[in-house]
C-alpha cells in the first residue's frame, strides 16, 4: 500500500482474526498506524467497508476459482478497475469513482486537499463530498483521491 500512496493515520477495522492477529499490531506499530476496533458484534459501526466486502465478494470472490496467487491478483485487479472505472455507485450520483473525481478536478470542488511526499513522488490527495446514502442521509461520506 505504501508504495502507491500515503499510509493513513488510522484504520477501522472488526474484530475478526485477520486483524487482532500480532503481526497487523506490529505491522501497524511499526508504521505508527493506529488500528481502531469496532464494538464487537456491531458491524453498522463500520458500514461503509462492510457493504463493501459484500460487493467484493459477490462481484468478484465469488465468481472465481483462483489457480494461483498470481491469477487472483489478475482477476482482483480487472475487478478492482471495472469498480473504479465502470460500475456507477449510488452515493456518487450513479458516476463510477474516477468519473466522479474528475468532474471535481474540473469543479474544483474539493473540501480539503493536501500535498504529500511518497517514495520520492510528490502526490495530492483530495477529497470529494459526496451525496448522503440511505445508511447516513444527514451527512456524506468523502471519497478520497490521488492526483497524480
Amino acid at each position: 500500500m505504501p508504495q502507491q500512496r500515503t499510509l493513513p493515520a488510522s484504520i477501522v477495522c472488526d474484530n475478526g482474526p485477520e486483524v487482532t492477529s500480532k503481526a497487523t499490531f506490529f505491522w501497524a506499530r511499526e508504521r505508527k498506524v493506529t488500528l481502531a476496533f469496532i464494538q464487537p458484534g456491531k458491524p453498522t459501526q463500520n458500514a461503509f467497508i462492510e457493504s463493501f466486502n459484500d460487493k467484493f465478494r459477490d462481484g468478484c470472490l465469488n465468481q472465481h476459482w483462483f489457480l494461483s496467487l498470481t491469477d487472483a491478483r489478475h482477476e482482483i485487479d480487472q475487478w478492482r478497475a471495472h469498480y473504479n472505472h465502470v460500475s456507477p455507485h449510488s452515493s456518487l450520483g450513479y458516476m463510477p469513482p474516477i468519473a466522479y473525481a474528475q468532474r471535481c478536478a474540473q469543479r474544483n470542488s474539493f473540501s480539503h486537499c493536501e500535498w504529500t511526499k511518497n517514495r520520492g513522488k510528490v502526490i495530492r490527495t483530495c477529497i470529494c463530498p459526496t451525496k448522503p446514502t440511505p445508511y447516513n442521509p444527514h451527512s456524506s461520506t468523502p471519497l478520497t483521491i490521488v492526483i497524480p
